[in-house]
């Protein structure tokens, strides 16, 4: 009659009843019993980006920050900004959209600095986004726009602020807006404040204020430069980052000769242009290779004759001046 009796069993008390009458039925009419138990496979739960997760991607910044990983900081805010966006977190999305405006303006994307610093702007922020937004003050100054960079340094809560790495920010970055308008000595009074502030504390913008230091004292005269040169001369090694290592040799080279010869020894000595494809020359030295020149501010050398000297072009990377 039977040949196969198929039980469904969920392992209750009625499925043992159901399944011992199915062996009863099979043996009398010696049928096969097959039990049928269907369940739902669980899927692994999905990972909530938390607070812990966002704020993982904050210390990742604050560390490629402190290397002058410029680019690497401008590719993972944006992944970290997108995280954040996903999941409504609205905090860090400030934080997020404030807190590359300076590395923006370093690598060259200035038009995105300054729609992200207006994107700030426009919303009801923190007194830390809003004192991020001066990072777009070297861009103005970049392009020549003084009244706009004078309107942010006016504009920013970092002026009156009680922390110092706002603080530290507004120290050095009204230095480079006192530098371009022509009042060297009272740059380098606020670049020296602004490195007081981060030698004192661990905030601000860290080796940024020592280029800024270096910026101001070449205005104010050789014998400032030399000063501020020695300073920098008695750093650790891993202090001398290489944004901070390429504007050292860089005002290094201003000293009239000798004395720039001797300055720049053999810890960064500039052997001349390198030339690439299509005449295009770049400079090269010991220690700093030439992506770390364009990382830290520093073009390469061009000419548009084989025949033309070969001048090199500095990009000064606080104030925007070639």
């Amino acid at each position: 009659m039977y040949q196969r009796i198929l039980v469904p069993v969920d392992f209750s008390e009625p499925g043992a009843r159901a399944m011992a009458h199915a062996v009863a039925l099979a043996r009398a009419v010696g049928a096969e019993v097959v039990l049928f138990h269907a369940y739902e496979r669980p899927t692994p739960p999905k990972v909530p980006a938390t607070d812990a997760t966002l704020r993982a991607y904050n210390n990742l910044l604050a560390d490629l920050w402190t290397h002058d990983g410029w680019r690497e900081t401008v590719a993972t805010n944006r992944d970290a900004l997108a995280l954040a966006r996903k999941v409504g977190n609205v905090r860090w999305e400030t934080i997020f959209l404030s807190g590359p405006i300076y590395a923006l303006y370093m690598v060259g994307l200035w038009d995105e600095a300054l729609a992200q610093a207006a994107e700030v702007v426009g919303r009801a922020a923190t007194e830390f986004a809003h004192a991020m937004v001066l990072g777009v003050l070297p861009v103005h100054l970049g392009r020549g726009a003084l009244e706009d960079a004078r309107e942010v340094a006016r504009s920013t809560p970092a002026a009156r602020s009680e922390n110092p790495d706002q603080s530290g920010w507004n120290a050095m970055l009204q230095a480079a807006l006192l530098r371009v308008e022509g009042h060297p000595e009272d740059a380098l009074a606020s670049a020296e404040r602004a490195h007081e502030i981060h030698a004192a504390t661990g905030d601000g913008p860290g080796s940024l204020t020592h280029a800024e230091c270096l910026e101001a004292a070449a205005l104010v005269g050789d014998d400032e430069l030399r000063r501020r040169i020695a300073l920098l001369d008695g750093l650790a090694p891993g202090e001398l980052t290489p944004f901070l290592r390429a504007q050292h040799a860089r005002l290094r080279a201003r000293l009239a000769p000798p004395d720039a010869d001797e300055a720049l020894g053999a810890s960064a000595r500039w052997p001349g242009p390198r030339r690439g494809a299509g005449g295009a020359v770049g400079w090269s030295a010991d220690g700093l290779a030439e992506p770390a020149c364009a990382e830290s501010g520093i073009s390469r050398v061009h000419s548009s004759d084989e025949g033309e000297e070969q001048r090199p072009v500095v990009f000064d990377g606080l104030s925007g001046r070639r």
